[in-house]
């Protein structure tokens, strides 16, 4: 049976948290708390749980974010923590930055794990939050990004693939990142600053330029979304695979 929870602030050491069993009440105890707070709603199933929106601030030029606890949170098959039984209840403190207000962003940690992925009233509870919080970002793999408006290449990238630096690591293929707030960063300064497994300071990553080539090998400049360079490295790494397969049915 699923329910849902809302922590009041993932800056503080004892997180407070209240359950609900219906969507719409956990929405109204979120909207409640300070847009200050690093706060977050999540859904649970058994001991498994997931944040599905976190409360995060936009800006790159803040100083980076102590370690927090909702960062670090282990269970079976996710990554969340384990949730009190008791409703404790919900305070409005401030964090350390209490004066900087976050906005709602999605976080798309669920997509990882195929017992969230597979379940389709996780993907119904995470499209109603969207609609019910207007949502406007989302959290992918250390970044925030703009929502993704599609789950398909635009049909101009639906020829290209990605040509990285490194063969195998389609990644490789990113030569420029243009993060808000900090402008256009080469691939090695956007990886110093903000990929440190120990900091917690996520970028605005607004478009991405990679080298790419088309189906006959040419070389094609690409400046794309960060949801199409995913996209992007996905299809490259189909592609690659499907020439293994073709290249051992020849032999």
């Amino acid at each position: 049976m699923l329910q849902f929870y809302v922590v009041d602030n993932l800056w503080q050491g004892t997180l407070n948290t209240a359950h609900f069993h219906c969507l719409p009440d956990a929405v109204q105890a979120y909207r409640a708390l300070p847009a200050a707070n690093r706060k977050a709603l999540g859904i649970q199933r058994g001991i498994d749980a997931i944040d599905l929106v976190q409360c995060l601030p936009l800006s790159s030029s803040q100083a980076p974010y102590p370690s927090l606890p909702g960062d670090a949170r282990k269970l079976t098959h996710c990554a969340a923590p384990p949730l009190p039984t008791g409703t404790a209840s919900l305070g409005s403190r401030g964090g350390p930055f209490a004066d900087r207000e976050g906005e709602d962003v999605m976080v798309l940690r669920f997509l990882e794990y195929p017992l969230w992925k597979s379940d389709p009233q996780i993907m119904e509870a995470a499209q109603e939050l969207a609609s019910r919080l207007h949502i406007r970002y989302c959290l992918f793999r250390r970044c925030i990004i703009p929502v993704p408006d599609r789950d398909k290449l635009p049909r101009p990238l639906r020829g290209r693939y990605l040509w990285p630096d490194e063969p195998g690591d389609f990644a490789t293929a990113a030569q420029w990142i243009y993060v808000a707030g900090a402008g256009r960063l080469s691939a090695l300064e956007f990886k110093r600053r903000y990929m440190d497994v120990n900091s917690v300071q996520y970028p605005l990553v607004v478009h991405i330029g990679a080298h790419g080539m088309d189906s006959r090998g040419n070389y094609k400049a690409l400046q794309v979304t960060p949801w199409e360079f995913h996209l992007l490295i996905q299809r490259s790494k189909e592609r690659v695979d499907q020439n293994k397969k073709e290249t051992r049915n020849v032999k």
